[in-house]
């Protein structure tokens, strides 16, 4: 087929949605013989403010279930997808082309923006590379902008992500699941693709990976967002890395997740059997130091509630990473280990929506309950002579933990209207998360007498730090601990706990150290040797006091602190010597201002980090 013609396609299927695409009226669009159209010239779909209009992409079926989208989104040539599936209408890969369109046309009004450079170091620091992003707007504005290839795979191919950017592969990747659910919202598709490039764009314009989340904060500013302090300071705080597995290697990705809130920090709180029990599978870590009491007492009073007593949790909610290794789906609720026929009784009140049950799986019941959700229970003996319509009272046993498998087990789920179906699990995170919610955090809150144990991290506050060489990370602090992966130099990483452990000499400072630093959201740790990066402290000028762009006297003054102001630092290392009046003594520390790249003397300084 010729690129500029679309292919075949059925009237009664395909006819309103293409001329939807073109603005044509459908019915101007006249039948041929057996229902089929004849070729039809796609050429000018318009773009606003575009040199000429966008070319409709052509589709191309093949076998795969992947769509490539074409190197080159320039306004005066083609979209063509290298690959799709045959997705009914509207295919993921015609929203993704729309998606790239509208995308496009955001990124040339951004680029037209007399602010365009002072909007690019909110979101990229102060250091980027201006040359290097002026070209970029320049290409932006005159239509020769390139990106990397987009490429549409499974959720869980991403980490469960809507999106993500790999710099070892140069290439965007999109969720399936998180294109197909928005065709009736292009606007989300849009702002996962302009934080996606803005990962790219920093890979591009800066030498090391912007600390946060960039790609949210720059796919903010191109839609118009103001960003308050508080917003930025959260969003910089951020660590939206992770490691997937892509054409049989390990792939560092920048991801695109739900963006946090309470409930998706319940969830990740009940992600895990390990946060509330020793670890059960091959591989699992011990994390139980992750939870607080009030939340391991929760779990205690929930497994009373429903099983008579407490036993332990084997699957955890939504982020059980071992329960995805071994099955492909993320949980959609906790799996609760019980002998069989311990008696399973319904923690609220309501009304039996449903019953089903199978040979190998059990029986499952579905209860519209009184606090306006669906909890279900799994994996039972028999639904008994329970049938929709039955009333069930808080508290009442509605049968027994089946013996259907060797792990006897209750399945434990809370949906949320409009009550969708999950099969028990998902490859999708995201309709996990949109579907259900966490039993835990369902439990608290159907208990509003009692103050709710919000789910906490540890009382050390996250920092960022960035990684001076090679460096290996292990399952604990110490090298007595398993390695676990890498880091390579240059990367910036966030963290959140410290941890006496195997000491190493820090070149940098010039001193031994025995800390070690956890990845934020991890139980990895890495050599705090090794990170130019520090626990947040805070210091107060002793005197005026020039602020460089980085530590020592070689570099350029970027402005200065006044007598007595107080700051907070987020590294220190050694630079320029200088006379420390108030300790009578050399000290040629310097200390970086938290989240940029400027640094001052340590020795004008009242103020210390915790070694």
């Amino acid at each position: 087929m010729r690129s500029e013609e679309l292919a075949m396609f059925s009237v009664d299927t395909d006819t309103k949605e293409i001329s939807g695409l073109l603005g044509t009226n459908p019915n101007a669009i006249a039948r041929s013989d057996g229902d089929i159209l004849e070729s039809f010239n796609a050429h000018g779909l318009p773009v606003t403010g575009a040199v000429e209009p966008v070319l409709l992409p052509t589709l191309v079926p093949v076998e795969g279930d992947r769509l490539v989208m074409a190197l080159d989104i320039s306004v005066d040539q083609e979209i063509n997808p290298a690959e799709t599936d045959s997705h009914t209408a509207p295919s993921v890969d015609s929203l993704t082309g729309m998606a790239l369109a509208n995308t496009y046309e955001q990124l040339q009004q951004f680029a037209n923006s007399p602010e365009f450079l002072s909007q690019m170091s909110i979101a990229f620091g102060d250091d980027f590379d201006v040359e290097a992003a002026q070209d970029l707007a320049d290409s932006l504005t005159n239509g020769t902008f390139e990106m990397p290839p987009t490429t549409v795979v499974s959720a869980a191919d991403i980490n469960g992500s809507n999106g993500a950017f790999a710099a070892a592969t140069n290439n965007i990747y999109l969720a399936s699941e998180f294109v197909a659910e928005n065709a009736d919202n292009p606007e989300a598709i849009v702002s996962v693709l302009l934080e996606e490039i803005g990962h790219y764009i920093d890979s591009q314009i800066n030498i090391s990976d912007t600390p946060g989340d960039e790609g949210a904060i720059f796919s903010g500013l191109v839609q118009g967002r103001e960003f308050d302090a508080g917003e930025l300071e959260a969003l910089m705080a951020v660590d939206d890395t992770a490691t997937v597995m892509i054409n049989g290697e390990a792939t560092l990705i920048e991801q695109s997740l739900p963006r946090s809130n309470d409930n998706n920090a319940w969830a990740i709180a009940s992600g895990d059997n390990t946060r509330f029990d020793p670890p059960l599978w091959r591989g699992e870590v011990d994390e139980r130091w992750r939870t607080s009491p009030q939340l391991l007492q929760l779990y205690t009073d929930l497994s009373t509630a429903v099983l008579g007593r407490r036993f332990r949790m084997t699957a955890g909610y939504a982020y059980d990473q071992s329960y995805f290794q071994g099955l492909g789906t993320w949980h959609a609720g906790i799996d609760i280990g019980a002998p069989a026929r311990t008696p399973v009784r319904s923690v609220l009140g309501g009304t039996v929506a449903w019953t089903w049950s199978s040979p190998t799986a059990g029986a499952f019941i579905g209860v519209n309950s009184s606090d306006g959700r669906q909890w279900v229970y799994g994996h039972l003996q028999s639904s008994g002579s329970f049938t929709p319509g039955s009333r069930i009272t808080a508290g009442q046993t509605i049968g027994q933990v089946g013996n259907q498998s060797g792990a006897n087990h209750l399945h434990l789920e809370v949906r949320t209207p409009p009550f969708r179906g999950t099969n028990g699990g998902n490859s999708n995170r995201n309709f996990i998360l949109s579907a259900t919610m966490s039993p835990l955090q369902a439990f608290s809150l159907s208990r509003p007498s009692t103050p709710s144990p919000l789910p906490t991290q540890p009382s050390t506050g996250a920092f960022r730090g960035t990684v001076d060489g090679a460096l290996n990370i292990r399952s604990g602090p110490g090298t007595n601990n398993s390695i676990v992966g890498s880091l390579s130099p240059g990367h910036s990483r966030t963290f959140d706990a410290v941890a006496r452990g195997t000491t190493h000499w820090d070149a940098r400072e010039q001193r031994n150290d025995n800390r070690w630093f956890r990845i934020q959201n991890t139980n990895q740790w890495v050599s705090a040797s090794f990170i130019t990066g520090n626990p947040l402290f805070t210091g107060a000028a002793d005197t005026t006091l020039n602020i460089r762009s980085g530590p020592g006297t070689n570099f350029s003054v970027v402005g200065s602190l006044s007598n007595g102001s107080r700051r907070t630092f987020d590294a220190t290392t050694v630079g320029t010597t200088h006379w420390d009046t108030r300790e009578r003594k050399n000290e040629n520390r310097w200390f970086r201002l938290q989240n940029t790249n400027q640094w001052v003397s340590a020795a004008f300084i009242t103020g210390d980090p915790t070694y």
